[in-house]
């Protein structure tokens, strides 16, 4: 998802823009949209995936040697 929002975003600057933007800024704007997009798709997964799973498997453990 993330590489696809970064290719977009180069193809949109590089391509479809009246001006031409030059290779080193649509690059580095292309990184910093990457990071921007990859620091709180990191944070939902880590909240909505990794939590409830490490607590289902505390939960399933417990039962388990008991």
């Amino acid at each position: 998802m993330i590489y696809v929002v970064g290719i977009k975003v180069f193809t949109r600057l590089r391509t479809h823009h009246h001006t031409k933007a030059a290779f080193p800024g649509v690059t580095f704007a292309t990184l910093v949209t990457c990071l921007a997009v990859t620091i709180p798709a990191a944070e939902l997964f880590y909240r909505l995936v990794e939590l409830p799973s490490k607590s289902v498997a505390h939960r399933f453990f417990d039962v388990m040697t008991k």
